[in-house]
């Protein structure tokens, strides 16, 4: 069994929170793209989802990641590397990709694939904006 130090948590914490919210990022303008409707206002929508991707991070998800930090914080020194997160939080990750790829299965996201993409830019940079805290947390 693979375990990893208190630290080492916090840095897989964070480049989660990075790798998912580039990978966001880019689907979202992938799919902002793909829908012409959406091309004449690239100009506001790419700041303002950015720009509430930032307000996200800044609070909701920085709070949360401090939590998730301190929870690390109360672990043994070396644990299995599965717990990164709580089982709540697994389960709240879960449901999260089960709603996006019944979404997908579904086909609903391709009447709306612009407002989707938009979406998926503000939480991926709110993620990777979020991702500060696990930073700081391992300094």
């Amino acid at each position: 069994m693979v375990t990893v130090t208190q630290r080492q948590h916090l840095w897989h914490a964070a480049l989660v929170w990075i790798v998912v919210g580039i990978f966001l990022c880019a689907r979202g303008l992938l799919w902002l793209l793909a829908d012409p409707r959406y091309h004449p206002w690239l100009g506001v929508l790419l700041p303002l989802a950015a720009l509430i991707g930032l307000v996200k991070g800044g609070t909701l998800l920085a709070r949360a990641a401090r939590r998730i930090s301190a929870r690390i914080g109360l672990l043994p020194e070396r644990t299995p590397i599965w717990r990164l997160y709580s089982r709540s939080t697994y389960l709240i990750i879960l449901g999260m990709m089960t709603l996006g790829l019944a979404c997908r299965w579904a086909g609903a996201h391709w009447h709306f694939i612009g407002t989707v993409g938009f979406l998926y830019i503000a939480v991926g940079v709110s993620l990777i904006s979020g991702s500060r805290a696990y930073w700081s947390a391992s300094d």
